[in-house]
């Protein structure tokens, strides 16, 4: 379950926002209720597929494996029960932003690989994020705020695997570049916990749209 709920929540909230922020605009409510509704789904079911679930023993743990992981654990879902595809049609169209917001992350962090050194390492991508991505933790703390009392517990529980989802993507990048996984780690835990998250750029359209590029379908299907 751990690992269900910390891709679904983790990854949609991290990366949706950069790849479809219309999306998160329109309807928070229903946002939310796809993502509360695969949980239920699963609990339902009785499905624990954690980290240590043999079927995942295979795939690596990185960046670009996160949403791997995700689509393997919704593959050994559905062919426990084909008729769960139902459950989860409210967020199958996000996890194609998902895996596109992905692509995108690695693209851009690649932009700047090449001036990094091992002095500067952590300010250098601690800017870079917050210039390129301002949204993403005010985003995670609206998604907070929104949460029932009930779920609270357990999405603050989910939100601190965060260091580590960042770990796994700047740590590819701490080896090109020779910084220490120890710098990297302490800036993971230092910038995105805890909460409250502090006030960032305000979640507008037109901030959204001069730093996000708009994902289409065709743009979707054309770099997966």
């Amino acid at each position: 379950m751990k690992l269900i709920t910390a891709l679904i929540t983790l990854s949609l909230a991290l990366n949706i926002t950069i790849a479809h922020p219309a999306l998160v605009e329109r309807d928070w409510n229903h946002f939310l209720a796809a993502v509360f509704q695969v949980r239920n789904t699963l609990k339902s079911l009785n499905i624990d597929l954690d980290p240590d679930h043999p079927a995942l023993d295979h795939v690596p743990l990185s960046s670009r494996s996160l949403t791997v992981a995700f689509q393997q654990s919704i593959n050994i879902i559905q062919a426990q029960n084909p008729l769960i595809i139902n459950e989860f049609k409210e967020i199958l169209e996000p996890l194609s932003y998902i895996r596109t917001a992905t692509y995108i992350l690695n693209n851009r962090l690649r932009q700047f690989k090449s001036s990094l050194v091992s002095a500067g390492v952590a300010g250098l991508i601690k800017s870079n994020l917050e210039q390129q991505y301002p949204l993403s933790l005010q985003f995670i703390n609206e998604i907070r705020n929104r949460t029932p009392d009930s779920e609270r517990k357990i999405f603050d529980a989910t939100i601190l695997e965060l260091p580590g989802v960042f770990k796994a993507i700047l740590d590819y990048y701490a080896d090109i570049s020779g910084a220490t996984t120890t710098t990297i780690r302490h800036f993971t835990k230092q910038t995105f916990i805890p909460f409250p998250v502090p006030t960032l750029v305000p979640f507008t359209k037109q901030t959204t749209m001069a730093t996000i590029i708009p994902i289409t379908k065709q743009t979707t299907m054309a770099i997966i």
